[in-house]
């Protein structure tokens, strides 16, 4: 499974915000909001662009919500599991920060220590601008993609799919389907394959389902990625499951922070 990021074990600098500790690197979906400049809209359709500028305005202020994530490595005779519940803060839809609450590894709780020290890594990488996937729906990214209209066998009513591809070939970048509501202009669905795959990955692929999290934000609410690979003549499978829950919105940063301290997004 090749690419860019952290390789096995002994280089173990992760993603933020996860913690395999295995053979993949594992992307982190959290983006941030500035409004969309000029050239980027000469290759957005009518009904993308609404959708950005909809997602930048639902995503203002401070916000707080949980992340509760679940990993499964099966490789051979290896199987590896990680849960971890963590706290995150966003200002105007762009990070700011995490805290680890909780965290197990093959059914065995992390001690403090490696919270902080997974949290501490999480916050650094985050800060350098790593550890996400940079949305085509997030105006700071736009710019990256193609769009064009694509049939959509399993839209609904009233639903439109336009498939996206990226101009900038990393590993924070992808292609694929962006399902969109037509009336209120809200991302229902992205589907993706990653342009990269992480290491030891021939394949990545991203499932990330929206939803109203508060009066006033439709959001991402869960996200599932599979991955596909090998070690040497060893094929294996992990996927990753996040669920994005307890929203709160807040006056300010200071109050934010405090929640986050005290668990109690």
């Amino acid at each position: 499974m090749e690419g860019d990021g952290p390789g096995p074990v002994e280089r173990d600098r992760g993603v933020p915000l996860v913690k395999p500790r295995a053979f993949f690197f594992v992307p982190l979906v959290l983006c941030g909001i500035t409004p969309l400049q000029g050239a980027a809209s000469e290759h957005v359709p009518p009904l993308v662009h609404r959708a950005i500028a909809r997602y930048a305005a639902e995503h203002r202020g401070e916000l707080g919500f949980s992340r509760h994530l679940t990993f499964r490595l099966h490789a051979g005779p290896l199987i590896h599991d990680v849960s971890n519940e963590i706290g995150v803060l966003m200002r105007d839809g762009a990070f700011v920060k995490v805290r680890y609450y909780s965290a197990t590894t093959n059914g065995k709780p992390d001690d403090a220590a490696e919270l902080r020290r997974q949290e501490d890594r999480a916050n650094a990488d985050l800060g350098e601008g790593h550890g996400f996937f940079k949305r085509p729906i997030d105006p700071r990214y736009v710019a990256d993609y193609r769009f064009e209209w694509a049939p959509c066998a399993d839209c609904s009513a009233g639903q439109q799919a336009f498939a996206f591809s990226s101009v900038v070939h990393d590993e924070q970048h992808g292609h694929g389907i962006v399902v969109i509501d037509s009336s209120g202009a809200h991302v229902e669905r992205l589907s993706y394959a990653l342009d990269r795959a992480p290491d030891h990955a021939s394949s990545a692929d991203v499932v990330e389902t929206f939803g109203e999290a508060l009066p006033g934000l439709w959001t991402c609410l869960r996200v599932q990625e599979t991955y596909h690979g090998h070690l040497g003549l060893i094929s294996g499978t992990a996927t990753l499951s996040y669920s994005l829950e307890h929203f709160h919105r807040f006056t300010d940063l200071e109050s934010a922070d405090a929640a986050l301290t005290e668990r109690s997004l």
